[in-house]
């Protein structure tokens, strides 16, 4: 029976998610203990910042281990005060929502009766470096134990990252496991949006988009890259670095609606990344004479990944 195109990648990706690997699911919990953890250094050191942080396991993304879990590079913070937002006239582009956040509260970041960006972030910035500073070098339950760094760019236009290298079973060499990167997205208690803090004001976007935009973009993304993973089987050459650039810095995800598109979107410029481009170049042609026609048979899709000989 055939199938249509992108309904038969949801069946593929569907069935190669049944099974974790034992090695992903050790890796997966020792991920989740040391996320737990930076929490904790937040309580510890007293930050205002304690129990305001959500979704970190969004933000994170292993380096070179072949596990299917892909990153929305959003942080969101939690800030338990109202403000009243004053729109900000730069220029007359409807979709350019500027503002400068008035409150009431008597907050670190607050001046004059205004949240200062600038002073938020460079505060949560300075509470995560001494979180992580704590906890450095951390040992898991598992028994394996890791270096943690995390560091600041651009400050007006912050991008966070948390380096986690792994030590290997000698304890001196460190091989980098993964890394957590993002921007931040403040949430305050009174109002419906989220804000970014960029050039020098709030940018807003409705909670809803936001949401709905990081689920579409970790679902889109966590499918291709099973089934890029997956293509590792026909080609030796594939590497989880390239595919992890591919998705993160050249898919377009505002052009993109189903899995199918994100796939092909991602082979196309993995094609000069990997040593055999042939094999890319056969998948991608049989790939795009499924879609064109709109019709494949779940064996043939299954024998182009290597899952049927």
């Amino acid at each position: 029976m055939s199938l249509k195109f992108n309904e038969a990648l949801e069946v593929l990706v569907e069935n190669l998610s049944k099974t974790i690997k034992p090695e992903q699911q050790r890796y997966m919990q020792d991920v989740d203990e040391i996320t737990k953890k930076i929490d904790q250094e937040l309580i510890n050191i007293n930050s205002i910042f304690k129990g305001t942080i959500t979704k970190w396991d969004q933000t994170f993304m292993f380096c070179d281990k072949p596990f299917s879990k892909t990153r929305v590079p959003i942080l969101w913070i939690d800030l338990p005060f109202a403000v009243e937002p004053q729109k900000v006239f730069v220029h007359d582009d409807p979709r350019c929502r500027m503002f400068n956040l008035k409150t009431v509260v008597n907050h670190p970041a607050v001046q004059n009766g205004f949240v200062i960006g600038k002073q938020l972030i460079s505060l949560f910035s300075f509470d995560l470096n001494r979180a992580i500073d704590r906890m450095h070098i951390f040992t898991c339950k598992s028994g394996k134990k890791y270096n943690i760094s995390s560091n600041f760019d651009k400050p007006n236009n912050p991008i966070c990252k948390i380096d986690v290298k792994e030590y290997s079973a000698h304890g001196l060499e460190e091989n980098m496991l993964l890394f957590y990167e993002f921007h931040i997205m403040f949430n305050f208690s009174n109002d419906n949006f989220f804000y970014a803090y960029m050039n020098n004001f709030f940018h807003q976007v409705e909670k809803s988009k936001v949401e709905a935009s990081g689920k579409k973009a970790n679902k889109l993304l966590t499918n291709a890259k099973k089934l890029l993973i997956q293509l590792q089987v026909v080609d030796k050459s594939l590497m989880v670095p390239a595919v992890n650039f591919v998705l993160d810095c050249t898919v377009d995800l505002s052009t993109v609606s189903n899995t199918g598109d994100t796939l092909l979107s991602a082979i196309k410029p993995l094609i000069p990344l990997t040593g055999t481009p042939g094999t890319l170049i056969y998948v991608l042609g049989k790939l795009l004479q499924f879609k064109e026609s709109d019709s494949v048979k779940l064996p043939e899709l299954m024998e182009l990944f290597g899952l049927q000989k």
